[in-house]
């Protein structure tokens, strides 16, 4: 299958009720074919804002008989301005709460364990809303080529990296607990991502700018996108809210 082709089915499948593209299409890709078809998504240098991690737990990688995390791509169609969500939109939708950094410089390198945190410009809170609607139960190949399954995301208000170090979560929906879990260090599993995003991305052939955002994996489970209002705080700082209809 060729990139133009491939771009054609990504995009059929983020109609809603359309069906991501999935085994029928992707067996006997490896997963670095299934790379080199990701690759495609982006139209222009101005499509791609940024990148995001998947599968950023042990326990998750195991599921796809992975040992590492993968990675996937913002793209400008992705982002949401607004904080109304339509469910019509999705076909089984899903949202999770994350969180985001942009960098002070461009990278053309792997930085070093120890610069990481002061090459961090921006940390802020995210929303990913995906949508796993596949074919049938999809391989790591299919995962990496659809994106992850990511459908759109919501970029909330700056938070303190002091605020993420030792965190509290809640997540709500209408008023009501989802998720309410005490203060924890939030923040160094987050680094370890990021530092492969970078690398990834870099081995990937990609160019890295300060402007990128970095989305680096889920805060707690996923949960079904039903609708209601959502407020998602970590570490008591300021909240990102949106609702479903």
């Amino acid at each position: 299958m060729d990139r133009e082709e491939w771009k054609a089915r990504y995009q059929h499948g983020l109609k809603p009720g359309n069906a991501r593209s999935c085994p029928s299409v992707s067996e006997g890709l490896s997963f670095e074919d299934a790379y080199d078809l990701l690759l495609a998504l982006p139209s222009d240098e101005k499509a791609l804002l940024g990148f995001k991690g998947a599968l950023t737990n042990a326990a998750s990688q195991a599921s796809f008989g992975l040992q590492t995390p993968a990675l996937g791509l913002l793209l400008a169609s992705m982002e949401l301005g607004e904080v109304i969500i339509d469910s019509s939109w999705f076909s089984r939708g899903a949202i999770e709460t994350e969180i985001g950094f942009t960098l002070r410089e461009s990278l053309t390198c792997s930085p070093n364990d120890e610069d990481l945190p002061r090459l961090i410009a921006e940390c802020f809170l995210m929303v990913e809303l995906i949508d796993t609607h596949f074919e049938s139960a999809p391989t790591a190949a299919d995962l990496v080529m659809n994106n992850s399954a990511a459908k759109h995301y919501l970029k909330g208000p700056q938070i303190p990296l002091s605020a993420v170090k030792s965190a509290s979560l809640q997540f709500l929906k209408d008023d009501e607990p989802l998720l309410n879990e005490p203060e924890e260090d939030r923040l160094s599993p987050h680094m370890e991502t990021l530092h492969w995003m970078i690398d990834q991305a870099l081995s990937l052939g990609f160019s890295l700018t300060a402007d990128h955002v970095w989305m680096t994996g889920a805060m707690g489970p996923i949960h079904p996108l039903k609708p209601g209002r959502y407020q998602y705080t970590l570490g008591g700082e300021s909240s990102l809210t949106f609702s479903v209809t």
